[in-house]
């Protein structure tokens, strides 16, 4: 190029389309030398990444015990989640489930978005013994030659059954090693991979004489309400359980000791998060454990302090990479309800949601009558998102339901947190006496969690709370 008084060149600036940085990651629930730990592992492909065609993790030190496995049984479970960019398309559910006569080969099973209940996504191996050599391999891709840069991303969550990896029988830092080969970037070349290593350091622990040493749990999904057991050595007489929420909140309930297990029941209000088993001044070392639905409603008055008459919110909080809300109840205790004045379109409230896609609706009037109140949530009462029923039972209670619009045939994974205020300031509630605290007691009901269907979803209920 010439400019008057100046000759000026330039370079082509190349700037990568494309990398190769998928990250696999196997987290132990505890580092405890000679256990043989339920193992999350987590295995991220960025949308900006070469297609993901196979991949194997090794840990010589590391044993792999399948005595205690059967032909097609379940090994893991977990989620997947789909996202293009910083938005989350959707989700599902996978389980880990052994294929063939033996106890090596293993499908990736799952259903949600893009997935049909009951879909392979992905086969692999495991291999080794109970003494070392333990090695996964996941793929080859079926589906190759796959397109590069294509900017979606597939992330799995899964947590690996306990018992089925063995840890060091010393303790000392082992290493993982992940090596993944790339699908073929391009048609023509269906040969041309690409191969990245990468090597995890992990350190395994020994624990003092006595000390309350956690691993494994029963189930290994925090279920509000369920019973849990938990397996280790070393517990006290007395024990207690403390739940530890990923982002910090913590619950500590009594538990009982029975033949060597620790058990308690899961409290309302449980996450994600890690739990350890403690008593006295010791503390057991830490176990991570996922939930897969446990959300949480409060109820609260709105209006005038004191006043006679009163509105209500619901705020209902539901925590990342859990299953999808179809339906949630709460039944309100010493209240009554008046439908007075009330016709079909009238605007009674408003709802709105947080998270990966805030929004906000109006909450109309779809029919009504003396003791019962249809309301839709949407743009107008002719296209709902969602309904809900206000019922005033005999009792002197008040039933509350909300139900989304959808079927919910498939088990979805909502990847995000979701945060959901309804606020009713058009109803009017009341106290059925002075004297009568007015009470909650709230349950959720999931999307169908497993890729069988109908007939599997999870139940959370809340206990009683004053509002």
């Amino acid at each position: 190029m010439k400019q008057v008084g100046t000759l000026t060149t330039s370079l082509p600036t190349l700037t990568p389309v494309h990398g190769f940085s998928p990250t696999s990651v196997l987290q132990f629930a505890q580092n405890l030398s000679g256990t043989e730990p339920l193992t999350r592992w987590q295995l991220q492909q960025s949308g900006s990444d070469l297609a993901l065609d196979e991949l194997e993790i090794s840990c010589p030190n590391c044993g792999f015990d399948a005595g205690n496995l059967a032909p097609r049984s379940e090994i893991g479970y977990g989620f997947y989640r789909i996202s293009y960019g910083s938005l989350t398309l959707g989700g599902g559910i996978v389980r880990m489930v052994l294929t063939g006569p033996g106890t090596d080969t293993f499908d990736l099973v799952g259903a949600g978005t893009l997935v049909d209940p009951g879909s392979t996504i992905a086969s692999g191996t495991l291999s080794g013994n109970a003494n070392g050599g333990f090695k996964l391999k996941l793929g080859p891709n079926v589906l190759k030659p796959m397109t590069w840069n294509q900017a979606i991303g597939l992330d799995f969550d899964l947590v690996l059954r306990d018992g089925m990896i063995k840890s060091p029988k010393s303790p000392g830092q082992v290493t993982i090693t992940t090596r993944y080969y790339s699908a073929s970037c391009k048609e023509k070349e269906l040969d041309a991979r690409i191969l990245h290593q990468t090597a995890q350091p992990q350190s395994f622990v020994g624990v003092p004489s006595g000390t309350p040493r956690l691993t494994a749990t029963t189930p290994p999904l925090l279920l509000p309400g369920e019973r849990l057991w938990l397996a280790g050595s070393s517990f006290p007489a007395e024990p207690t359980v403390l739940f530890e929420s990923y982002d910090g909140d913590t619950i500590e309930v009594p538990a009982s000791l029975e033949s060597g297990s620790v058990i308690c029941s899961v409290p309302p209000g449980a996450r994600t998060g890690s739990i350890q088993v403690g008593g006295g001044a010791q503390l057991s070392n830490p176990l991570w454990i996922g939930s897969a639905f446990s959300p949480f409603l409060t109820v609260q008055r709105t209006g005038a302090a004191g006043a006679a008459q009163f509105g209500l919110s619901f705020q209902f909080e539901k925590a990342e990479m859990q299953l999808a809300i179809q339906q949630w109840k709460a039944t309100l205790l010493n209240v009554d309800v008046s439908f007075a004045g009330l016709s079909r379109g009238s605007k009674v409230g408003e709802w709105s949601t947080t998270g990966d896609a805030s929004q906000s609706f109006d909450v109309l009037v779809d029919a009504v009558s003396a003791s019962k109140l249809q309301l839709v949530v949407g743009d107008d009462a002719d296209d709902p998102d969602g309904t809900i029923t206000i019922e005033s039972l005999a009792n002197g209670n008040v039933a509350f339901t909300y139900a989304r619009s959808d079927s919910g045939a498939l088990p979805q994974i909502q990847a995000a947190p979701t945060e959901i205020l309804l606020t009713l300031d058009g109803i009017h509630f009341s106290q059925t006496s002075a004297t009568a605290l007015p009470l909650y007691q709230a349950s959720a009901v999931s999307v169908a969690a497993l890729p069988a269907g109908e007939g599997t979803e999870i139940i959370a209920d809340q206990g009683v709370t004053v509002f």
